[in-house]
């Protein structure tokens, strides 16, 4: 309703610099079917930005049904220990997988795991951050070194650590299958850093791929903000 009165002033309005641009980006009519010519005409400038940050970024809205089944998910976490995904529940929530590091990466294991908790860290009530460490194909663990990031991965945390998870395929865990469910997407790109952010109440995601943990402090910070005048945080 709120996108169908703004176009409606828009046509009456000519002047783009009364036509929240911004707001109707955000809520995907740049390429939508009844508003793209619209769009194109007022406010091409905020579609093309919109546009490329969409290259790193989607949102989704999480159906009943969805919402249920995190409610009943039940992790399991890498010192063998259950907890259920419902204690989120009220908190931002970031699923981080990554790819299981062994001897001779760029960067040690150490170093990584403390970045992902520096991040967590930055935000001491609002966020929790879940990692899935996983085994990614082009690398033959068989042959590699990989103790001391097993040791490290078990190492405790304020981060939640979550046992070893396999993302796509049929034996994938059943947090990864959700998420493909909810983006509609057969498989997860496995090949670049990915950040799916659950909102407290469970009722959309974002799925952020291709950015830094300094990048993500910046995202976290406002979607804290867009949360704090409803009072969910």
């Amino acid at each position: 309703m709120r996108s169908f009165l703004v176009l409606l002033l828009a046509r009456i309005v000519l002047s783009e610099k009364e036509i929240d641009c911004e707001a109707l980006a955000n809520e995907d009519k740049c390429f939508s079917d009844t508003h793209r010519s619209f769009m194109g005409e007022h406010c091409m400038l905020e579609c093309k930005r919109w546009q490329e940050d969409r290259i790193q970024f989607r949102h989704f809205e999480i159906e009943d049904d969805s919402k249920d089944d995190l409610y009943d998910l039940v992790l399991t976490n890498s010192t063998g220990h259950s907890m259920n995904f419902e204690q989120f529940e009220g908190y931002v929530t970031v699923i981080l997988p990554i790819a299981k590091i062994c001897y001779g990466s760029q960067v040690g294991e150490e170093v990584m795991l403390d970045s992902i908790e520096n991040l967590r860290k930055t935000f001491p009530y609002g966020v929790e951050i879940v990692v899935f460490a996983f085994e990614h194909p082009s690398m033959d663990y068989t042959k590699a070194y990989c103790n001391d990031f097993d040791l490290e991965y078990t190492s405790p945390r304020s981060i939640h650590m979550m046992e070893l998870a396999t993302l796509n395929g049929p034996n994938a865990d059943p947090i990864f299958k959700l998420i493909g469910k909810i983006m509609n997407a057969e498989e997860l790109d496995i090949n670049t850093t990915q950040y799916y952010v659950i909102n407290p109440d469970f009722s959309t995601l974002e799925f952020h791929y291709g950015k830094s943990l300094e990048d993500m402090k910046d995202i976290l910070r406002q979607v804290i903000k867009e949360l704090e005048p409803v009072g969910e945080l």
